[in-house]
């Protein structure tokens, strides 16, 4: 095959980073999400209703913040539903 005649692919520029709690930040499609956000550990076995807010309004371990993440992408992606 020559490539010479072949149009020209465009440069692709590295994505922006993401910061975790800026949604404008956020891919659209969440399996594109650095791992270090996807594979966020969330509070195992909350002992308070303070724990759970916390997780959900804020982010717990360096986490965004649950609201945000389903606020974003919906409630049909949480836990990796509907990526397909």
């Amino acid at each position: 095959h020559d490539t010479a005649h072949d149009p020209p692919q465009p440069y692709l520029f590295q994505q922006a980073p993401v910061v975790v709690n800026d949604p404008s930040t956020w891919p659209e499609d969440p399996d594109e999400l650095p791992p270090f956000v996807r594979n966020v550990v969330l509070c195992d076995k909350p002992r308070t209703i303070r724990q759970i807010y916390t997780e959900y309004k804020y982010g717990l371990n360096g986490g965004p913040a649950l609201k945000s993440l389903e606020e974003f992408y919906g409630p049909s992606k949480r836990n990796g539903r509907g990526s397909n």
